[in-house]
């Protein structure tokens, strides 16, 4: 039988398949909200969403694909028939690649990422603004790219540097209505994008070495974070960067 939580509340996570994303699905099933999972992997999805079942949550998946805006329209619309409605989002989902110099770059690489990571974002938060009529709160997950320089990454940074200013617009345009909207910018995070940036574990461990926490991030760190950021607790934040780098770029 499912748990009953007075104050549940139902949040779709994009790129809920991995990383960041996976840990906060996981944050806010355990603080007994209801949550829907979608990624373009929908096995990995449907898995989590089931584990998370198996521990009374309220959970189920969706396939979405930040390319395809017909996806991100449904899965408001699922989220909406499955659990009654909508209490907020988070838009977690993004490509890493292509990696290299900027005269090396390949244009149709480039923009596939920019589309995804920018263009995507934009579109999800379309369709999840309207949802949340009677407010609620959405956060973005960007990177520390936008603030410190990480050369062979222009496409990448690019796209995260464009998410810092599309959440300050729809900040200011769901103030009105109740909604707020934050971003994430976390440091060396153990991911597997993380891994493919970087090149491996170890040398993720190495780059937040040096750091004041001495330590890189988990997911987990980071889904604490977005946690607080969607509850009431946050409800005086609006607009705003969270650096979440443990130190890395002071």
């Amino acid at each position: 039988m499912e748990r009953v939580y007075p104050s549940t509340k139902v949040y779709l996570v994009l790129g809920a398949s991995s990383g960041i994303g996976r840990a906060a699905a996981q944050r806010l099933a355990k603080d007994g909200h209801a949550v829907v999972l979608g990624a373009r992997r929908l096995p990995l999805c449907q898995d989590l969403a089931e584990e998370l079942r198996s521990h009374g949550a309220r959970a189920d998946a969706v396939r979405v694909d930040l390319d395809v805006e017909s996806e991100l329209c449904e899965a408001v619309r699922f989220a909406q028939a499955r659990f009654g409605g909508l209490s907020g989002a988070v838009n977690a989902a993004g490509i890493l690649t292509p990696l290299g110099p900027i005269e090396a770059v390949d244009a149709e690489a480039a923009a596939q990422l920019l589309r995804t990571n920018v263009l995507g974002t934009l579109l999800a938060m379309k369709h999840q603004i309207p949802a949340l009529a009677e407010g609620g709160a959405i956060v973005n997950v960007a990177s520390i790219v936008g603030r410190k320089t990480f050369p062979g990454t222009a496409p990448y940074t690019a796209s995260k540097l464009a998410m810092v200013g599309l959440t300050r617009v729809a900040a200011a345009e769901g103030a009105e209505r109740g909604i707020r909207v934050n971003l994430v910018s976390p440091g060396p995070v153990v991911t597997a994008m993380a891994r493919e940036a970087f090149g491996d574990e170890a040398s993720i461990h190495a780059a937040a070495a040096s750091t004041p926490a001495r330590r890189a991030g988990q997911p987990e760190d980071i889904a604490d974070i977005i946690g607080f950021l969607l509850s009431e607790e946050a409800r005086h934040i609006n607009g705003e960067e969270i650096v979440a780098d443990g130190g890395y770029i002071l």
